[in-house]
């Protein structure tokens, strides 16, 4: 469940302030970094999440940014 992952209440988490997703690839591994921003007691939040893994697929190597606000 996210709520629980970002500490935030399943209500916050209906309408994110602001999303920057980064998708890196390189030579052995892929990396997501997720930022996501909530308004909790009025207060901009940021929560963060980063995961690694292998890269299986032999992607070839480059980076991707999404950011909404």
């Amino acid at each position: 469940d996210a709520s629980r992952k970002f500490n935030i209440s399943k209500y916050e988490m209906r309408e994110p302030v602001e999303l920057n997703v980064n998708f890196e690839v390189e030579d052995g591994k892929l990396t997501l970094n997720l930022k996501m921003t909530f308004v909790k007691r009025n207060h901009p939040v940021a929560k963060t999440v980063s995961v690694t893994g292998n890269n299986e697929m032999n992607l070839s190597p480059g980076s991707t940014t999404l950011a909404l606000a």
